[in-house]
């Protein structure tokens, strides 16, 4: 992969962690349990994360290798392949807990290249 696409990735994880954090504010997780609307949103989400995740240069995975890459990219996996058995806690705990991490750490990094 070319380096010098990867700030456009970056771009596409940052703003699918911004659409994660809008669509769990102000809920909890029996309330995004029961809407399959927002857990679907969200389950996507995670899915261009894991993708762009995926298309980053060798490179800046490297460069940012205090990041959970391989984590990352097989959940997009996971919510790919093995949909039926996707588990709304799990799902729940990335969208609050990890993607605002994968954010933070991410703009850092991003504000380096």
């Amino acid at each position: 992969m070319d380096k010098a696409n990867d700030l456009v990735y970056i771009s596409h994880i940052l703003d699918a962690t911004k659409l994660i954090k809008e669509f769990v504010a102000g809920k909890s997780l029996q309330e995004f349990e029961k809407e399959p609307m927002r857990f679907s949103a969200v389950v996507r989400q995670l899915e261009v994360i894991g993708e762009a995740a995926k298309r980053l240069s060798i490179e800046t995975k490297e460069d940012a290798s205090d990041l959970p890459w391989r984590k990352i990219t097989g959940m997009r996996d996971f919510l790919i392949h093995d949909y039926i058995e996707v588990d709304l806690k799990e799902v729940w705990k990335a969208a609050t807990e990890d993607v605002p991490e994968l954010a933070r750490e991410l703009e850092k990094y991003k504000n380096l290249l």
